[in-house]
């Protein structure tokens, strides 16, 4: 797990604010996504 953070804290450093931006949208949109389908009927 420890190798899994110090990948993660590589690829920030490495990364531009566009990469990070794109990274925090589709995560964002992945759990809005099964929020609403779990309580919404027409989501």
């Amino acid at each position: 797990m420890k190798n899994l953070f110090e990948i993660g804290n590589q690829y920030v450093k490495e990364s531009d604010w566009k990469d990070l931006a794109l990274i925090k949208f589709c995560l964002w949109r992945n759990c809005l996504g099964s929020y609403c389908a779990e309580h919404f009927d027409k989501f």
